[in-house]
């Protein structure tokens, strides 16, 4: 069953604290039905701007939009907001079911309807079977579900969700991760998640928005914001990329011609003039080790680490730089061990980035 949902629209939001804003004069539209994530590190404004979505916080200035209903000064209880958090905050004293059930109750609605809709939601959880049970009985991912249950119930018009996998442990975090997208495109509602972990990022929404200082830093796909980062700040937090010093020749296209410690190299130029102080982004997979002598950069391993069906390197070039590479094990694949003298080949994926 489908949502009514809408898109979410921030117009030139300011919200203050003190003599400080954060975000400021920041403007975004949320597409209908979309996952859009707001990523970054603590305190660049991200659970502020969800908290403005919410209606919890006022802003100084600016608006917020579902669709083309003004939310601004409309109160969080008749927003018809669905919220999830990483501590699931759940009722302790009352059931599973009676969790599910609070918001429906709070909007007198009758009761056959209440129950019908709950067992509706519990079930597509997969949590039906624990209608009747404390909310203390459930694991922690079951936990996660019943709050996402209670979010639903109410048939929201746009769901928010602020860290609510931080607390579940690597089983659970890539099991609710799984969960968590597929019902979301199964209802289709607009959701607005919260997250600091890039990886969860980039495997579970359609759109994201990279933030730093409460502004926006890049705001693309998934793949995009990973394979073509704007800057250096984003390639670094995105994917921990390589950053190394380069000269620009010409720029033909998407092509650019370039130097690197004066050996001639193509690489993408994602939109950078000539001219432009730029950095080479290589993200870990965008290099390769070979014996020594194969290519023109040679380097030192300096670490190896065994990842199972990866090993992780960290070399150092002959000119100083250090690099993060990892490489594929099997099909009879080279395996370098610390010490080791190896080339390096850069893929002509590479990109180049803004350096400021």
């Amino acid at each position: 069953m489908k949502l009514r949902t809408t898109k979410v629209e921030i117009d030139n939001i300011t919200v203050a604290f003190g003599a400080m804003t954060v975000p400021e004069n920041l403007s975004l539209t949320i597409p209908t039905g979309a996952f859009f994530t707001l990523l970054g590190p603590s305190g660049c404004g991200k659970t502020t701007l969800l908290r403005v979505i919410a209606g919890f916080t006022e802003p100084k200035k600016g608006n917020v939009r579902f669709g083309a209903q003004d939310m601004t000064h409309v109160v969080p209880h008749k927003r018809n907001t669905g919220l999830v958090f990483q501590d699931y905050a759940l009722f302790p004293h009352h059931s599973v079911f009676e969790n599910v059930a609070y918001g429906l109750r709070a909007r007198d609605v009758d009761a056959k309807t209440i129950k019908d809709k709950v067992n509706t939601y519990l079930d597509r959880v997969g949590l039906l079977s624990f209608a009747e049970r404390a909310p203390s009985e459930p694991s922690g991912g079951q936990r996660q579900r019943v709050a996402l249950a209670r979010s639903l119930v109410i048939e929201p018009t746009v769901l928010l969700m602020d860290e609510p996998l931080s607390a579940l442990d690597a089983n659970l975090h890539q099991e609710m991760r799984l969960f968590l997208s597929e019902i979301q495109r199964e209802v289709g509602v607009t959701t607005v998640f919260v997250t600091h972990d890039q990886e969860e990022a980039l495997a579970m929404s359609d759109v994201i928005a990279l933030m730093r200082d409460g502004a926006i830093e890049q705001m693309a796909d998934p793949h995009t914001l990973h394979n073509r980062p704007k800057t250096a700040r984003v390639a670094s937090f995105v994917g921990a990329a390589n950053l190394l010093p380069i000269t620009v020749r010409g720029l033909e296209g998407d092509v650019a011609h370039c130097e690197l410690f004066g050996t001639p190299l193509t690489v993408a130029s994602n939109g950078m003039d000539r001219g432009a102080d730029v950095k080479l982004c290589v993200h870990h997979h965008e290099a390769r080790l070979a014996p020594a002598g194969e290519t023109a950069f040679e380097a030192v391993v300096k670490t190896s680490a065994f990842l199972g069906g990866q090993v992780s390197y960290e070399v150092e070039l002959a000119q100083g730089e250090t690099l993060s590479i990892t490489q594929t094990t099997g099909f009879s694949a080279p395996e370098f061990a610390r010490g080791d003298k190896v080339s390096v080949a850069l893929s002509s994926d590479c990109c180049l980035v803004s350096a400021s």
